[in-house]
């Protein structure tokens, strides 16, 4: 099976071998009022969020809404431009591990990853799909939940699917990606974002074959949840998350729905970036 055709070219191989880990847990917790004549009343609930933060949602991969429960706060406490190439070879030399964010033009790549570190124009929207037309780099620095900080590269692939660039243009995606995606040491994730409104098509559902056979971990984000309405939207989360099952095979995957403009999964996007993205990173000093 074959990337997505963005490039004009793609690689074929096996279908998935490629290995992953299960969804993020929610951990939050909840604090008890005094006791009073022999009966317990509940306290305010921990929201577990700070003006920095990302969002808690309370939505679960499958699309349904849970208890919302609060969880360790995560704190962006930087996010910077790094560098932007046309090849691999034109990126810094991996030191720190990396999450890639991949998917169709327009998906809402940009605005996904602006919310992800508190920051509205760290990553340049535009109104003309398959405006990112190289490898975007981008460097988070986080404190975690027990107070260590750490910093995280997060990586912008061009978006596919866009045929108003020139042909040679988008020939030449296809071997910068596939490089990057096969070859990158640091490479930890991939986040492929699927627009709710559009579900799951066929050059995603290529690109989830190709990186369950390259053996890559793969976090699917709905986006743009806030577009439809609750039953509208539970029905899609269920049937994008089936879909993406279908593609990947045995290969185990995390479905997240999300959405940029109101902040809903962010929280939970962040809990499974960060339990595969931190395997070897390096801690930053305080």
């Amino acid at each position: 099976m074959s990337a997505p055709k963005n490039s004009g070219t793609s690689s074929s191989g096996p279908k998935n071998s490629g290995t992953s880990s299960s969804g993020p847990k929610n951990s939050g917790t909840s604090s008890s009022g005094p006791k009073n004549s022999g009966t317990s009343s509940s306290g305010p609930k921990n929201s577990g969020t700070s003006s920095s933060g990302p969002k808690n949602s309370g939505t679960s991969s499958s699309g349904k809404s849970g208890p919302k429960k609060s969880e360790p706060v995560l704190e962006i406490l930087d996010a910077v431009f790094v560098a932007h190439a046309k090849e691999q070879d034109g990126l810094p030399p991996p030191m720190l591990a990396e999450v890639a964010f991949g998917g169709r033009s327009n998906v809402g790549k940009s605005s996904l990853i602006n919310k992800l570190v508190n920051r509205r124009k760290l990553v340049r929207t535009s109104s003309t799909p398959g405006a990112t037309r190289g490898l975007s780099l981008f460097r988070a620095t986080l404190r975690l939940p027990d107070a260590t900080r750490a910093q995280l590269d997060l990586v912008d692939l061009p978006g596919y699917g866009f045929a108003q660039r020139s042909k040679s243009e988008r020939k030449s995606w296809g071997p910068m990606i596939e490089g990057y995606l096969e070859s990158r040491v640091s490479l930890r994730v991939v986040v492929l974002l699927v627009d709710i409104r559009r579900g799951l098509e066929d050059d995603d559902a290529q690109l989830l074959e190709y990186l369950a056979h390259l053996g890559r971990t793969t976090v699917v984000a709905i986006t743009k949840i806030d577009k439809v309405g609750r039953t509208d939207r539970d029905k899609s989360v269920r049937t994008i998350t089936a879909d993406v099952k279908k593609a990947c095979g045995a290969a185990p995957v995390t479905v997240v729905a999300t959405s940029a403009e109101t902040g809903e999964g962010i929280s939970t996007l962040w809990t499974a970036i960060r339990k595969h993205a931190f395997l070897g990173a390096s801690p930053v000093e305080p």
